[in-house]
């Protein structure tokens, strides 16, 4: 079985998977579109370009208890996949008071009305029988029916459940006084039924509850599978806790009841995804289930950090690269900085693990070199918590760790560096962190998904400015201009940046190709040419600018507009076509561009571009009677 911290499949898959094994589990949650994809349904605006598509933060873990109910405090964006809310730290509810007398008999109440039901339904002959008594005193030890108190236990346990949910302790108290055995389990006709006490109240966040029933001896019982474990009950009771928020009770069982608080276990998922069959069909993203990673994700740093320093000051605890990944992931800053202060050495946040694979029908397994916590600094980190990230980002350069390593983990779909999950959430000041730190990181290509014109997802590599651009990421694409990124660098089949900003379209790119021209002066006339060919009104308007544009006389445009392809594809082409027409006519006010020449319209008129040749006559442009 392997022991990685998620299993990352291949395969095709429905796009639409539930349960945080599907679809959108396995790829950068963003997709990219090729250069000449035209008629994309899941794309933006900008046609004729690479251009993202929007990311479902949607997408859940099938193994995290979901609480919709909590509302993320000053955040208009949904909540990330992996942290609650700032209120998912469910706190204890006031403990009811009630004096001894009115708990003994409110409790003698509850029996009485227990004991009336239980004689209905034995009249019925739906409760106790002679056989399942008779295997019942086989299978088990005897006991006696009815303690001291006259009530029999079955009463006695459905009494104690119900106190116990309720969270009403001083009830608890009195029917435990009575002889309630907490880990009683009644006889009935079909099978044995476990009151489950303790079970309830743990569930609904009751810690004084809790913490009494464990006093008195009741017990977390183990599934059949589990008893070969190494873990206890309560250990992965402590889980359950964690995940769902009480704080408290996580406290009181680790600290009270010496529950292990570095139990881990795989979800459902992990398993179903490693059995063949499934495995060739859904590609899994899962994440182990541990204490820590609980923890992480109850949202509140501050107010869930006493927790966590409990953990901490085990002696067991040591800061290694699982425990700060999920702090690092969940942008705990202060947790981050105690672990590395804790174990300074960075080999301890190096691990070897393996992950699976399969070609054809013959799964395989190889090891990869996981560096944490420098990659467990995703997308949502920098969306959500951005200003911790950009301390824990400080705090991994003090250190001294591996700034550019690439690595692939469960949020991304092949390895990705630090900086190019940064371009993908537009974190600027991350950005900008990190290349004053590393400058040489500003022509290292980057990797990202883009999305082909016949719908498949294909890894492309670019230097960051492209990359930022493709993206939409403007503000991170300044900050690499300014860092030492240039106009002339290449970008994808595009000889330079600003030739591909001026045929990619949209408003990061032509906000940039603003920017870069007044750089490189001397692809004015290339970067034009491009604008034109690919039918980019706004980045043709940009290059004509008063402010930007040369001698247009040099530039024979008229001829480069005829010599367009493909005008009259589709209305949304031809109208774009024609828009360019009219953004240069109109910036040749004093009709410096020289006129077409009867050539140009020859092979215009060849090739079926009539749209062109009929929009510069009409424009005047063109007179057939000269």
């Amino acid at each position: 079985m392997s022991n990685n911290p998620f299993l990352q499949q291949t395969a095709e898959s429905p796009r639409n998977q539930k349960n945080g094994i599907g679809s959108r589990t396995s790829d950068d949650a963003f997709a990219v579109q090729h250069p000449f994809n035209q008629n994309s349904p899941a794309m933006t605006t900008s046609q004729n370009g690479l251009h993202h598509a929007e990311d479902d933060l949607a997408t859940r873990h099938g193994h995290v208890p979901s609480f919709s109910h909590v509302r993320k405090e000053s955040l208009s964006n949904p909540r990330p996949t992996y942290v609650r809310g700032l209120s998912s730290h469910i706190s204890e509810m006031p403990m009811q008071q009630m004096a001894p007398g009115e708990a003994h008999a409110e409790v003698l109440r509850r029996l009485g009305k227990a004991d009336r039901v239980g004689k209905t339904l034995k009249r019925r002959g739906s409760n106790e029988s002679l056989s399942s008594l008779i295997s019942y005193s086989i299978r088990r030890p005897s006991v006696p029916a009815r303690p001291e108190s006259g009530y029999s236990l079955d009463s006695l346990a459905s009494v104690l459940e119900d106190a116990a949910q309720e969270g009403n302790l001083p009830l608890v108290e009195a029917t435990m006084a009575l002889g309630v055995n907490p880990n009683f389990r009644s006889v009935h006709r079909l099978k044995n039924r476990r009151h489950d006490a303790l079970n309830k109240a743990t569930a609904a966040g009751h810690v004084h509850v809790v913490d009494y029933l464990l006093r008195q001896g009741a017990i977390y019982n183990l599934s059949e599978s589990q008893k070969k474990d190494p873990y206890t009950g309560m250990d992965y009771k402590l889980l359950d806790v964690a995940y769902s928020g009480y704080g408290e009770v996580a406290r009181c069982l680790i600290s009270t009841h010496g529950a292990n608080p570095f139990v881990e276990q795989w979800p459902r998922e992990y398993f179903d995804a490693n059995r063949t069959v499934y495995r060739r069909v859904v590609p899994a993203k899962v994440y182990q289930r541990s204490v820590l990673d609980a923890i992480s994700r109850m949202g509140n740093a501050a107010q869930d950090m006493d927790l966590l320093k409990v953990i901490m000051s085990n002696p067991g605890f040591n800061p290694s690269a699982i425990t700060t990944r999920v702090f690092v992931r969940a942008g705990w800053a202060d947790a981050v900085e105690l672990m590395l202060e804790m174990n300074k050495g960075l080999l301890a946040y190096e691990k070897q693990e393996k992950s699976t694979s399969e070609e054809g029908q013959i799964p395989s397994a190889n090891f990869q070199r996981y560096v944490y916590p420098v990659n467990a600094l995703i997308k949502d980190t920098w969306l959500y918590r951005r200003q911790d990230a950009l301390r824990i980002l400080e705090l991994l350069i003090k250190h001294g760790f591996n700034l550019g390593y690439a690595q692939r983990t469960a949020d991304d779909s092949a390895p990705r560096t630090l900086l190019s999950r940064a371009i993908l959430a537009n974190a600027a000041e991350g950005v900008e962190m990190l290349l004053k730190a590393r400058p040489e990181l500003t022509r290292e290509e980057v990797s990202f998904r883009l999305l082909l014109k016949e719908g498949s997802e294909q890894e492309y590599k670019a230097q960051p400015l492209a990359a930022a651009i493709v993206q939409g990421s403007l503000e991170t694409a300044r900050v690499i201009l300014r860092s030492g990124a240039h106009p002339y660098d290449p970008a994808f089949s595009s000889p330079n940046v600003l030739q591909f900003a001026a045929g990619h379209g949209g408003a990061t790119a032509t906000a940039m190709l603003r920017e870069m021209i007044s750089m490189a002066p001397d692809l004015f006339g290339e970067a034009l040419e491009t604008a034109i060919l690919k039918f980019k009104p706004d980045a043709v308007q940009v290059l004509l600018r008063p402010d930007a544009a040369q001698n247009l006389s040099r530039f024979r445009l008229y001829d480069i507009v005829l010599a367009c392809k493909g005008t009259n594809k589709n209305d949304e082409v031809r109208t774009r076509y024609l828009q360019t027409i009219d953004v240069i006519v109109g910036s040749d006010t004093h009709r410096q561009v020289p006129r077409p020449n009867a050539q140009s319209i020859r092979v215009a008129l060849e090739t079926g571009n009539d749209v062109g040749v009929q929009k510069l006559q009409s424009l005047g442009v063109i007179n057939f009677s000269s």
